[in-house]
């Protein structure tokens, strides 16, 4: 029980994400052969679970009723102290890999970070999260401006290839279609995100279908590493959680092991 609640504390902290974040990105920049790689995948951890957290006390302002918003609205000042840290440090990090004078690499955070902020603070009543099919995809699209295009455009100048972007982008909303099935007690109706509009199992075929595209287009951008072992038993972890995905996945299933399974994907690329 003990080993539970301290699992959950670190779950409901965001630190298994963060770390997981890190590490994709990481790992992507081992691949893509950039030199400060490790730099981008501290940046991403940190900026993750600052951003993450924070969203969060945002939420339970108006919201307490998830065990999740529960604890975070226990813990309100530890929260936002290492939240303020954890942004401070990603700035501090951001500012050693990007030239201050690069307008179009500060576009992309700046653009990542406004769809952060406005995936859950409203104007007139809505947010992005609220607005209709586009909860999953401001996810992945922020995620995929940090773990990939940023890094990329920031060394090499120009945006990675289609095929890397696109398997990026169809893991993304693989891995986080569990989540919005986990959410549909809590999700309003106008949300129309995936399982409300096809139901918890089709959502689960899309989920294992885009994750088996996202494997294609990564043999397309890096070939044999795909025959990699550890990268291969990484993209098996995920492919075994999506499909032992039940109707109603816990924050344990979802944030700690999908979510972690996405730190074990990177690790895989590091290794490589």
């Amino acid at each position: 029980v003990r080993l539970k609640n301290f699992a959950l504390k670190i779950i409901y902290l965001n630190v298994i994400v963060a770390i997981s974040a890190g590490l994709f990105t990481a790992g992507l920049c081992n691949l893509f052969e950039l030199e400060k790689g490790l730099l981008y995948g501290v940046f991403s951890a940190l900026a993750t679970f600052s951003i993450y957290n924070l969203q969060r006390l945002y939420k339970v302002i108006d919201l307490s009723q998830t065990p999740w918003l529960k604890w975070v609205k226990q813990n309100q000042k530890l929260i936002f102290i290492l939240s303020l840290a954890s942004g401070i440090g990603a700035f501090w990090v951001l500012i050693n890999v990007i030239q201050l004078w690069d307008k179009r690499a500060w576009l992309l955070i700046i653009t990542s970070s406004i769809v952060s902020v406005f995936y859950v603070l409203k104007i007139g009543g809505k947010n992005i999260r609220s607005i209709p099919f586009l909860k999953i995809h401001a996810i992945a699209f922020t995620w995929l401006i940090v773990v990939c295009v940023f890094p990329h455009f920031v060394e090499r100048g120009v945006l990675p290839s289609v095929s890397s972007i696109a398997f990026v982008y169809c893991f993304l909303i693989a891995v986080t279609i569990p989540f919005d099935i986990r959410d549909l007690k809590y999700d309003e109706d106008y949300h129309n995100t995936i399982p409300q509009l096809v139901g918890a199992w089709w959502a689960k075929i899309i989920a294992l279908t885009l994750f088996c595209i996202s494997v294609f287009f990564f043999w397309l951008s890096f070939g044999d590493d795909l025959m990699f072992a550890p990268i291969l038993l990484a993209f098996a972890t995920v492919l075994l959680l999506l499909a032992l995905l039940n109707k109603e996945p816990s924050d344990m299933y979802c944030a700690g092991a999908i979510d972690g399974a996405i730190g074990i994907v990177g690790l895989g690329f590091l290794l490589c």
